[in-house]
C-alpha cells in the first residue's frame, strides 16, 4: 500500500500470483518492531490529529446525509478511515458494503456476539482459530484458520464462519491491525469430501465478498497450506471475483513451511518449528472477545430498524 516498501516471503516458497522477492534484512525488521505504531501510521496512512478530526467530520456528515442507523463513535469510524488510508470516499463505500452485509447475510451476521459464535467448540476444544497479540516479522497482525481440520460434528459451518467473523472482528478494533494491516494462514489439512459439501461456489463468492469489499482491514496476505490440488481447481471458480489487489496477495505455500514459520509470531509458529502453539493461550483470546462484548452488543443494537 502507499510508497512504504512491501517486502513478501522467500523464493523457497511457491506463489500462486506474485513474484516472491527476500525477507526484510535485520534492520528492517528491528525497525519495524521499534516503530511506534502512532508513527506508522504517520508514515504509511498519512494519518495526523488533524487528518483524524476532519475525516471523521465528513464520515460522520455522509453517514447522517445517507440517514444510516450505525455506531459513530471514533474507534468503530477509524477503523474504515485506516483501511482506506483516510480516503473518506472510499471508508463511506466500505461502510456501506459493511452495514448491507450485515443486514443481507443475516446467517453470519445476526445477532452475532461472543456468547452466540460457539468460541468454546471453535477454539478451546478445536484450535481452529487463533489470533496473535504480537506482530509478525513485517509488522502485521496476524492469525491462523485451521479450516481443513473443522468437521459436522463440532459445530454447523455457518457457526464456524460466525466464530471466525467475531474473533476478525475483535481483532479489527486493535490499532495493531488497523495500522500494520492483516495476514491470514489458511490451513486446509485434512480438507476433506464433507468440507466440499459446504464451500460451495455461492458460499465460497460470499465469503470473497465480505472479505475484500466489506470490511474494514487491509489485508496484506494469505497464505494457503496444505491443500490437496482440488482445492486448486475450486480456487479458479473464486478468482474472477478477486480484485487484482488482493488476488497478487494471495499465496500457496508447498509442504516447505518453515520459511513461512520464520516470519509468524511466536505463538502460531508448530512446535516442531520451534515455536510456542502447543501454549497458545485460548483464555485470553476468549478474554479479549468478551472485553469488546460492548461493540458487539451496539452493533446488533443498530442491526434493528430506527425507532
Amino acid at each position: 500500500d502507499g510508497n512504504a516498501r512491501q517486502p513478501v516471503l522467500p523464493r523457497s516458497l511457491e506463489v500462486a500470483h506474485a513474484s516472491a522477492v527476500t525477507q526484510p534484512d535485520a534492520s528492517d525488521t528491528e525497525r519495524l518492531h521499534m516503530m511506534d505504531l502512532q508513527e506508522r501510521a504517520r508514515l504509511e496512512l498519512g494519518e495526523t490529529q488533524e487528518v483524524r478530526e476532519e475525516c471523521l467530520r465528513r464520515l460522520r456528515l455522509l453517514i447522517k446525509e445517507a440517514s444510516l442507523h450505525v455506531p459513530s463513535d471514533e474507534k468503530f469510524l477509524l477503523m474504515f478511515l485506516r483501511s482506506k488510508k483516510y480516503n473518506v470516499e472510499e471508508a463511506f463505500r466500505v461502510f456501506q458494503n459493511y452495514v448491507n452485509a450485515r443486514r443481507d447475510v443475516p446467517e453470519f451476521f445476526r445477532d452475532l456476539r461472543p456468547e452466540n459464535s460457539r468460541l468454546r467448540e471453535i477454539c478451546h476444544e478445536n484450535h481452529l482459530v487463533m489470533t496473535s497479540t504480537e506482530p509478525d516479522s513485517l509488522g502485521r497482525s496476524m492469525a491462523l484458520m485451521r479450516l481443513g481440520a473443522w468437521n459436522p460434528t463440532m459445530c454447523s459451518f455457518n457457526d464456524f464462519v460466525r466464530g471466525v467473523l467475531t474473533l476478525a472482528s475483535c481483532n479489527f478494533y486493535e490499532d495493531l491491525a488497523q495500522i500494520g494491516g492483516v495476514a491470514g494462514i489458511v490451513d486446509l489439512e485434512g480438507l476433506g469430501f464433507h468440507h466440499f459439501r459446504q464451500l460451495t461456489p455461492g458460499l465460497l463468492i460470499k465469503m470473497t465478498h465480505i472479505t475484500q469489499d466489506c470490511s474494514p482491514v487491509r489485508m496484506k496476505a494469505v497464505y494457503v497450506i496444505n491443500y490437496p490440488s482440488a482445492f486448486k481447481t475450486l480456487f479458479e471458480v473464486v478468482k474472477p471475483f478477486l480484485k487484482h489487489k488482493l488476488l497478487k496477495r494471495v499465496h500457496f505455500v508447498r509442504e516447505d513451511l518453515s520459511e513461512l514459520w520464520k516470519v509468524c509470531p511466536q505463538d502460531l509458529v508448530p512446535d516442531e518449528f520451534g515455536g510456542k502453539r502447543n501454549d497458545f493461550d485460548f483464555d485470553r483470546q476468549e478474554e479479549l472477545v468478551f472485553r469488546k462484548r460492548h461493540v458487539f452488543e451496539d452493533l446488533c443494537r443498530y442491526d434493528l430498524p430506527p425507532p
